[in-house]
């Protein structure tokens, strides 16, 4: 059977702005080579538009959108080529193609405006920012404008080697347009009809970081690195007047002018969302503790809802008066990593009790989301610390999970985290949490503070042996060469009768650093590789029971093989993939492989491992030959982060055919381009079919004719019959009133007012008579 990669998450939401339809009910983006359609109230995944055999090829990635100047029905793209599709918002279908020439090959869109043109208001022309990756030295970009309908270049300009996606901004009505762009110290007017330039300077070391043009009034507002929002009149003048909005003490990273201009959005690293008014800069209001800073704003039309993007991968919209209405968030990563460190240092876990995967969040938080609805869950707040923003001069470091590990019943979850500071110490945390079935959340059982023992490389569980009394111990490995176990004890008081997680006993070997580990099966052994060597330890005593040394190279990873080949392990070196007999305490099979990830079915005989080349082999425990193999699972530029097994969540019809390492689990793994990937057997079904349907109306404008007009209609001639109520309202109403109406003291006994009351809540209907 054929098998094939499938994305089950991931990506970036913030990689472009967001476009609102007409009416403000969808809020479309970008995703891949197609747009995605979500409901703006609730915030769910509607559809995917569909290319139609107008576009000759599969465009490349979609780098904006905007709606089509004069059609509320039409939606624009632009990808990084150049290539222009213009969607139609009924259909949900690509209705019109266009290539914009660009000069070169190597050429890459970063940006677009498109506007009706100045010259002939039947047609319209796009502004694109462009950049040429392949040049000598810098990056240098150019202003470029085309016309919609030939593809044809009528005009460019040099931008820079300084740019952003929000370099560029095109303002004014239909008769008096005017193009802004920014570079490093240097404003730049152009306007679009004589091509009359003006260049203004702001100076004192600083630089501009944004720039937006007033809808219609000849006005620009621009923000720069020191948190300031300038607003300029009279732009073509040599001395232009300005206006200073101060708050932002970060650079200010987007601005934009509300639909009639009266008011300013305004956002930046301070996660806090700023609305101005224009005409008087002293009235302004705030949204404050946004998750993440702010990347990107938008409006909608007549203001009726706002979205912002911030840098979690979320998109966050507003009404008017700031009230969070709905959230598109995807999956998140910590913003600012410790350098050298992954953006998922905890890897991908899997939550047996929601039956969902977990990885790092935002800062110091987990998530937990659901591959088969394509849905995140809920965030577990790990570190329960407010997260702190950036200095304009200074990286903040925030606390990070580096370590997870669930008990096999979900009951028990395993967190480390760590704080790093500037002199390139760093503090950690041990911390055990218990499931409270009760109030349905994580509560913190015990904190350790593990100063002395260096830092924690992984943390596990024991697999249970018996569900009906349960004996939970966990294993921790360090950085200072010795690995841990911990078990509850009794910690009651005088207050309280609970238990608490304590270290039990200390292992460590010659003093050799610590790789890895990993429990067998059934729970009583425990693998450690240290350096070179696999140590097998006997978990209710921590007494070492065997030695196994195969060469000189360190082991990186240990992992027990489960089911019938629960006697056989597997470790890695550098350069090798060897597999163990512990029944003879000799060598199996070797091969040579470089292996960056191992990953073993806990469900199956089989293992997985994929290579630093991006190259997946599955293979069954007791035989070196794969069972599937498969190059380049991800982008050449991207490697692969974390991989697990994941087993089905209901019961599925397989197919015959179905090889027998899918039969109970399919592959995930997360990619450094943060994307969630699994590997599917041919025949599974698409990713829209997953997504909810929504009325064909649901896009159309509300007109006065069609409020007349009947959603629904009957055609039949015997008319249906109508339910009649007996009455409106609720039908003991008064007769409850009536009941509370009575001073406690003097009502009668219960018993008597019990009968009459009950008859009130009755609805009595006629008996009919033949």
């Amino acid at each position: 059977m054929v098998c094939y990669l499938s994305q089950k998450g991931g990506g970036s939401l913030i990689s472009h702005k967001p476009c609102f339809s007409s009416n403000a009910k969808c809020l479309y983006y970008g995703w891949g080579s197609t747009v995605r359609e979500y409901n703006a109230e609730t915030g769910d995944l509607v559809r995917e538009f569909q290319l139609t055999d107008i576009v000759p090829i599969i465009p490349d990635k979609i780098i904006g959108l905007s709606l089509y100047p004069g059609s509320k029905d039409e939606l624009v793209s632009v990808s990084e080529k150049g290539e222009l599709i213009v969607w139609n918002l009924s259909s949900h279908q690509s209705s019109r193609y266009t290539k914009l020439l660009l000069k070169k090959k190597t050429d890459v869109v970063v940006h677009f405006v498109i506007v009706p043109s100045c010259t002939d208001y039947s047609r319209s022309d796009i502004f694109l920012t462009i950049t040429d990756p392949c040049s000598r030295g810098k990056k240098k970009a150019y202003v470029a404008q085309f016309c919609e309908e030939s593809g044809q270049a009528l005009w460019t300009t040099y931008l820079g080697t300084n740019f952003s996606t929000k370099s560029i901004h095109v303002g004014g009505t239909k008769n008096n347009q005017f193009l802004a762009s920014i570079q490093q110290e240097r404003l730049s007017v152009v306007d679009c009809k004589t091509k009359q330039q003006v260049t203004h300077l702001i100076g004192s070391e600083r630089y501009f970081t944004c720039v937006v043009c007033h809808p219609t009034e000849q006005c620009i507002a621009t923000g720069d690195n020191t948190g300031r929002i300038l607003l300029w009149h009279n732009i073509f003048k040599r001395y232009p007047a300005q206006s200073v909005y101060h708050w932002h003490t970060l650079p200010v990273v987007d601005v934009i002018f509300s639909e009639n201009g009266s008011h300013l959005y305004s956002g930046g690293g301070e996660h806090v969302l700023v609305k101005w008014n224009v005409s008087d800069s002293n009235v302004k209001h705030f949204l404050p503790r946004l998750p993440a800073p702010i990347s990107h704003v938008s409006v909608s039309a007549e203001n009726t809802f706002l979205s912002v993007s911030t840098d979690d991968n979320g998109i966050h919209i507003l009404d008017s008066k700031f009230h969070r209405v709905s959230i598109i968030q995807g999956l998140s990563w910590n913003i600012s990593p410790v350098p050298g460190m992954s953006i998922f240092p905890a890897g991908l876990n899997y939550d047996p009790r929601t039956q969902s995967l977990v990885v790092n969040g935002r800062s110091g938080h987990l998530q937990f989301y659901s591959p088969q609805h394509f849905k995140l869950l809920f965030h577990l707040d790990v570190t329960m610390m407010n997260v702190v923003s950036q200095l304009r001069d200074e990286v903040i470091f925030n606390p990070e999970v580096t370590a997870v590990a669930f008990s096999s019943d979900g009951l028990w979850l395993g967190t480390v985290q760590q704080q790093y500071h500037s002199n390139d110490c760093s503090d950690c945390t041990l911390r055990f949490w218990n499931y409270d079935l009760a109030k349905q959340e994580y509560l913190l059982n015990s904190s350790i503070e593990l100063e002395n023992f260096g830092l924690i490389k992984k943390i596990s569980f024991q697999p249970l042996t018996s569900k009906t009394s349960p004996s939970y111990l966990a294993a921790t490995l360090g950085t200072d060469c010795k690995f841990r176990i911990w078990t509850l004890a009794d910690d009651s008081s005088i207050y309280k009768e609970k238990q608490a997680w304590h270290c039990e006993s200390i292992g460590y070997y010659h003093d050799l650093s610590a790789q890895d580990m990993s429990f067998s099966s059934d729970g009583s052994l425990l693998a450690v590789a240290f350096g070179p060597s696999l140590t097998l330890w006997d978990v209710d005593t921590n007494i070492m029971k065997s030695s196994l040394t195969y060469s000189k190279d360190h082991l990186s990873r240990v992992e027990f093989a489960h089911n019938e080949c629960s006697h056989l392990i597997i470790g890695t070196t550098e350069s090798l993939l060897i597999v163990w007999d512990l029944l003879s305490l000799s060598v199996l099979w070797m091969v040579p492989v470089k292996v960056s990830l191992l990953i073993t079915d806990p469900y199956s005989n089989h293992a997985t491992v994929i290579t630093k080349r991006n190259h997946v082999f599955v293979f069954e425990v007791t035989s070196s030959t794969p069972v599937y193999y498969q190059e380049d699972i991800c982008d050449k530029n991207e490697t692969v982060l974390s991989a697990l097994h994941l087993p089905y969540s209901t019961h599925e019809a397989l197919d015959k055919s179905t090889p027998s390492w899918l039969l109970h689990s399919q592959i995930f793994f997360l990619t450094s381009g943060k994307k969630l990937f699994a590997i599917e057997r041919s025949g599974t079904e698409s990713d829209s079919s997953n997504m909810p349907s929504i009325p064909e109306s649901f896009n159309l404008p509300l007109t006065p004719f069609q409020a007349l007009v009947a959603t629904l209609s009957k055609s039949d001639a015997q008319k249906a019959k109508p339910l009649h109520h007996v009455q409106f309202g609720q039908p003991a109403e008064a007769a409850v009133r009536k009941f509370l109406s009575f001073p406690c003291h003097t009502m009668a006994p219960v018993s008597t007012l019990c009968n009459p009351l009950l008859r009130s809540f009755l609805i009595y209907k006629e008996r009919k008579t033949n």
